[in-house]
Order: structure tokens, then sequence, then C-alpha cells
């Protein structure tokens, strides 16, 4: 069973990278400007699975508090790492998608 775990840690610690690579190449800034941070990384694998995400979503997702997932969410798109539309029905959600 460890080695069937180990192997999954292993697979998504490779997706991850591959993932990294993926946005960074995307960027609007240079990469060697600012790397980006574990926390977006995160953010980042989220949004890419909702077509609608709130703040409390990431918030709930990732253990953190409503302000710090909206640091996360707001330095992400400051960096041209998400963009950010806000609902005309309802302004607490958010489609953030990858970039």
């Amino acid at each position: 069973m460890d080695q069937d775990r180990n192997q999954a840690i292993r697979e998504i610690l490779e997706a991850m990278v591959l993932m990294r690579r993926d946005i960074v190449s995307r960027r609007k800034i240079p990469p060697g400007d600012r790397a980006m941070s574990r926390g977006q990384g995160i953010v980042l694998a989220i949004a890419g699975n909702q077509d609608r995400l709130s703040i409390k979503d990431v918030a709930e997702r990732m253990d953190i508090s409503g302000s710090v997932a909206t640091q996360l969410i707001d330095s992400s798109v400051k960096e041209g790492l998400l963009t950010r539309e806000v609902d005309p029905n309802d302004r607490r959600i958010m489609p953030s998608v990858p970039i």
C-alpha cells in the first residue's frame, strides 16, 4: 500500500511540474521576474477544474481564510496567471480561468 501511495504522490508531483511549466510558458510577464508561489499553483489547479469559482470555494478547498484566498487570487490575476470576470448575477462568483 505504501508503494502505491508513493507512486501516486510521484505522479501527482510530476503532473504539477508539467502544469507549472505550461503555465509559466503562457505568462504575460517574463518567468524570471517572479516565481509562482506554491499557493498560486494550488489556486491554478483548483481553477483549472471549475467553470465558476468563488473565493469561498478556494478557501474551503485549501483550508485557508477568505482573506488569504483573496490575496492568492488577486496576485495570480495581477501576474497574468488567471483572468477574473465578475458574474453580473452574483458578484461573489468569479469565472477565473488559467491563461
